[in-house]
């Protein structure tokens, strides 16, 4: 026979209910003023935040999008987002939509045109993360974007300022290219026909006059190198650096040989993968660049090569005039040359050539001198082309 509870038993049971109902309500309350919080903060991010299901269907978005799309919450919750992308755009973004959910890893979509409901574009920036269940199966995933209207139309008008300055500068380089191949020519018509006729002096301007119009030939031809190497795509491929250091040594074999300066490099080169045009034009720049301004006292010039998981290291050292700290970023610059380059021929272009092509190598050039003797200029490029 089950006993039955005293009255005192009652009455602990009934004040241990109101304890738990009165914890319960406290508890449902914090949930709900947590998450009044997380909706707050979630309307009012500073970015635009939408989830989406496994068919792509907005589930939830934010105020800040529906703000930066000129909707409400009912015209977008339940429609897919592709509907919202520019026309041209949608079928390569539900591609990439469906990869993701197979977990194939996408890159970064970071001009995404959107459509505002006034039907101007807006360029957004998006980054996605999947969403899973309980089980690690993908249910959605969830989006944030931001407004890159004014940098895309900051890169446009840089681009149209760009081509514009391209244009210039090839119209100068071939409106100065022409005048100086006749002058050059004239020039050399008059030496060789006339030269008999004229005394040293004559003969000397004649020859001052050929020499200078190659200066002004070579200037034109390193402007349209510099623009090229900014403007041409890489071709990536494998590079072997043997095979091309061998190609420039033999280009300045007869500088080396008169002035009886060594040339030192490994026995063997690694591959790297790189464009191998852009390699030839380090090396020979920077192996130029130490001949012309390495002085008297320049006897070896060295060749090495270093390779981390993320670089290929390549180096050019020359024993001559040192370069000192202050002046080590300056020279990089366009038209920049060091300041023991009076009285030497050069544009002022090659080290700005090498600046350039080791960015668009994902790299970065620079140089440094040690306490003793040697200058080395360093260029970096990524393993990951």
């Amino acid at each position: 026979m089950v006993k039955k509870p005293t009255c005192e038993e009652l009455e602990q049971r009934v004040k241990e209910l109101e304890k738990k109902s009165i914890e319960r309500k406290r508890a449902e309350e914090a949930l709900r003023e947590s998450q009044d919080r997380y909706k707050e903060l979630w309307d009012n991010a500073p970015v635009a935040y939408h989830m989406l299901d496994s068919e792509g269907i907005i589930t939830q978005v934010n105020q800040t999008e529906r703000k930066m799309l000129g909707y409400t919450e009912d015209e977008m919750v339940g429609r897919p987002i592709f509907t919202f992308i520019l026309a041209e755009q949608r079928k390569e973004a539900e591609k990439r939509f469906r990869l993701k959910l197979e977990g194939k890893r996408i890159p970064k979509q970071d001009n995404r045109i959107y459509l505002k409901k006034n039907g101007s574009k807006i360029h957004v920036s998006i980054d996605d993360v999947l969403e899973y269940d309980n089980d690690g199966n993908v249910v959605g995933v969830r989006s944030t974007m931001v407004d890159i209207s004014d940098q895309q139309r900051a890169a446009e008008a840089l681009k149209e300022s760009s081509e514009r300055i391209k244009l210039f500068a090839y119209s100068v380089s071939h409106d100065l290219k022409s005048p100086a191949v006749a002058v050059y020519g004239l020039t050399r018509l008059l030496h060789e026909h006339y030269g008999d006729s004229l005394d040293e002096r004559a003969k000397n301007y004649c020859e001052q006059i050929m020499t200078s119009v190659e200066q002004i030939g070579a200037l034109v031809e390193n402007i349209n190198v510099y623009i090229s190497s900014k403007e041409v795509p890489l071709s990536i491929e494998k590079v072997r650096l043997r095979e091309v250091l061998d190609m420039i040594k033999d280009e300045f074999s007869a500088q080396l040989s008169i002035r009886q300066i060594r040339w030192s490099q490994p026995e063997s080169f690694a591959e790297i993968r790189a464009d191998r045009l852009s390699i030839v034009r380090v090396l020979r720049n920077l192996v130029d660049n130490a001949l012309k301004y390495g002085g008297d006292d320049l006897s070896e010039i060295r060749i090495e090569h270093k390779a981390s998981d993320e670089f290929d290291t390549l180096s050019v050292s020359n024993d001559g005039v040192l370069i000192r700290r202050s002046d080590s970023e300056d020279i990089f610059g366009p038209f920049q040359r060091h300041k023991t380059s009076r009285g030497v021929q050069g544009s002022g272009l090659g080290l700005a050539i090498v600046k350039e092509i080791a960015e668009q190598h994902e790299g970065r050039v620079w140089v440094g001198s040690d306490s003793k003797k040697w200058s080395t200029f360093y260029v970096s490029i990524s393993r990951h082309l």
